[in-house]
């Protein structure tokens, strides 16, 4: 991702493509690191969660279209 945005902001500001460069070679990598597995209470609770939200999303839905 810094490369990218490196990238991104040398067209946008290349006069300041090395305080651009600077910058992004201080922010940490918050790249995930593997997997952190979820235990079957946490994916349950999720998963319910999600249902919940989808099922207030189509009601609104249904709502605008009336």
């Amino acid at each position: 991702m810094p490369e990218f945005l490196a990238a991104i902001l040398s067209e946008i500001a290349p006069s300041r493509l090395d305080e651009i460069k600077a910058t992004l070679a201080r922010v940490e990598d918050n790249r995930s690191r593997g997997q952190t597995p979820v235990s079957d209470d946490d994916a349950a609770y999720i998963n319910a969660r999600q249902a919940y939200d989808r099922a207030l999303y189509d009601l609104a839905c249904q709502r605008a279209n009336n």
